[in-house]
């Protein structure tokens, strides 16, 4: 997330200003000599003085044109066919009038005006017309190639301020960016955007429309702010028709293998960075449970940071009990985004802050580098009881008793939050321990900014008291 950045059509004039061998397609001489006598010397430093004395010293485009028509018309005054010779004096002359006139005026409301390429574009050369291929032609200046369509604007430089506060953020919530809260993005660091893009078995990559929006609003609402804007890619699924939750496990990883065998993934991968302007890419791979599927998924990781280089963020989701990946991999991948939820307790309390801390520490006994995890904080509940209900924090923090449980008297389930005490608590340990952050599942469930019951305020709170 590189090339020279050009003027088009004067740097076409200036850059050639040393020579005089290229000529307007419309000169009535077909060819000419390229070597200039003396006699066309002073015929040229004549054709100099006229022509400033008829348009003055305006430093236009126009004046340009017409001192390189005269340098043509005097040069083409001269007989025979000598070869190119070295710049003669009155070249040199006519090299240092277009670019002093350039220099010392303004330019004008008419001159076509500078376009700025994106970086890393490179400009080609088109098809010239049949004119222009006689020797001497005048070269077309090279077309601006298309912009992508998902652009991304300048902003501060990124910086995580030593502890990385991540936060996921669903694809389908940015849909209408008046409707977002956004009052939160000033308090992380990172953004991974998840949902409507994935690749398949065929190592094809694909986004949806809901993605390619959430790209262009969360630009536009982080242009101003110093953070980093990645991309989280599913990839394909268990097609067995069996129940069985190990096998559908083994069925995914088989057509994950396909994927990283197919030879193109990873420049597809990397296409798809560059077409939306992302910072990086991150895997939500759950799971590759057998020891073949992690030496599998571990390959492709350390076959995908080869093609990235250092230049894209790298990195996974990973459960605490499904961590064991090779050395390689996690070598190769830049953060780790530890899912310290839908765990409980014996007492039924979801993500409790031992919870998180044995978590992490799994991680750091099997090698993990500190700096590279993010511990997860579920800004959720779940029943104490493990059913599959999710409830977001923002729609029930007023109703919460002091250990973060909402009773819902219509099902008489019993939810688990964890509580602004909880976040910072859970903070505060991770920068003691040197991890490299906090990840939050999922952003749009926290209340807002202004409210002192916001999770995201005792991030930011914990952040600030204990670094």
């Amino acid at each position: 997330m590189r090339g020279d950045q050009s003027s088009p059509l004067i740097s076409t004039f200036c850059t050639r200003r040393a020579s005089v061998n290229f000529l307007p397609p419309w000169h009535p001489t077909e060819r000419c000599s390229r070597r200039m006598s003396k006699k066309s010397n002073k015929n040229m430093k004549n054709w100099i003085d006229r022509v400033k004395k008829t348009i003055g010293r305006k430093g236009t485009l126009y004046a340009a044109l017409a001192l390189i028509l005269a340098a043509s018309i005097a040069s083409c005054q001269t007989a025979g066919t000598a070869s190119p010779a070295p710049e003669t004096e009155a070249q040199t002359a006519v090299a240092e009038e277009v670019e002093e006139e350039n220099a010392e005026t303004p330019t004008e409301t008419d001159e076509p005006p500078e376009t700025e390429l994106d970086p890393g574009e490179e400009t080609a050369a088109p098809e010239t017309e049949q004119a222009n291929e006689e020797e001497g032609a005048m070269e077309k200046p090279a077309e601006i190639p298309e912009q992508s369509a998902v652009q991304k604007p300048s902003r501060p430089a990124y910086d995580d301020g030593g502890f990385r506060v991540t936060a996921y953020i669903t694809v389908g919530s940015l849909e209408n960016p008046k409707a977002f809260d956004s009052s939160h993005l000033s308090d992380v660091t990172d953004i991974i955007l998840i949902g409507d893009a994935r690749f398949d078995n065929a190592g094809a990559v694909s986004a949806g429309g809901s993605f390619v929006t959430a790209v262009k609003n969360i630009r536009e609402l982080t242009k101003k702010l110093p953070v980093r804007v990645h991309a989280s890619l599913s990839g394909p699924g268990s097609v067995t028709d069996s129940p069985d939750w190990e096998q559908q496990m083994n069925s995914m990883a088989k057509e994950h293998k396909k994927a990283f065998d197919s030879g193109v993934l990873e420049d597809n991968i990397l296409t798809f960075l560059e077409k939306y302007e992302l910072d990086g890419v991150f895997f939500d791979y759950e799971y590759p449970i057998s020891p073949t599927a992690k030496k599998q998924f571990g390959q492709f990781l350390v076959s995908l940071r080869q093609k990235l280089g250092q230049d894209c963020a790298l990195g996974m989701a990973v459960a605490g009990w499904c961590a064991d990946f090779p050395a390689d991999a996690v070598e190769a991948v830049d953060m780790v985004e530890l899912m310290s939820y839908d765990l409980w307790d014996d007492d039924g309390m979801h993500a409790t802050v031992k919870i998180a801390q044995n978590d992490a520490k799994k991680l750091l006994d099997l090698g993990y580098p500190a700096e590279k995890i993010d511990l997860g904080i579920p800004f959720y509940a779940r029943p104490t009881t493990h059913e599959g209900v999710w409830y977001g924090y923002g729609s029930f923090y007023d109703q919460l008793d002091g250990d973060g449980l909402y009773y819902e008297n219509s099902t008489g389930l019993i939810h688990s939050f964890n509580t602004p005490d909880m976040v910072y608590e859970k903070t505060a340990w991770a920068i003691g321990q040197g991890l490299g952050g906090v990840m939050v599942w999922h952003y749009t469930c926290d209340v807002p900014a202004d409210n002192e019951y916001s999770l995201f305020k005792s991030i930011t709170q914990a952040k600030a008291e204990k670094r």
